[in-house]
């Protein structure tokens, strides 16, 4: 289930490749067992590390030699959210 999810989100990432789109980045809720980039959770505490997700798809990309910048956010820190979209889309 996990590697059809991976391999969805690799279909994607490639036809938009295909198709002349740049992929600025990947975006991942900080402290979801799923879809965490820093933190995940782990008995309802945040911890560091990935969520599984996440994890799959960061190992995707470097396998692939992509490149593409993965990032967290939270939904606490809207200002700080704030800050990390606009770094991506300035490419900083």
């Amino acid at each position: 289930m996990l590697q059809t999810l991976v391999d969805s989100v690799v279909y994607q990432i490639e036809e938009y490749r295909r198709n002349q789109f740049e992929i600025l980045g990947i975006v991942g809720i900080n402290r979801s067992p799923s879809c965490g980039v820093e933190t995940t959770s782990a008995d309802g505490i945040e911890a560091e590390g990935s969520g599984v997700f996440l994890e799959a798809l960061k190992q995707e990309n470097a396998r692939r030699n992509w490149n593409i910048p993965v990032l967290g956010i939270k939904d606490s820190e809207p200002e700080k959210t704030l800050e990390t979209i606009t770094r991506l889309l300035k490419k900083e």
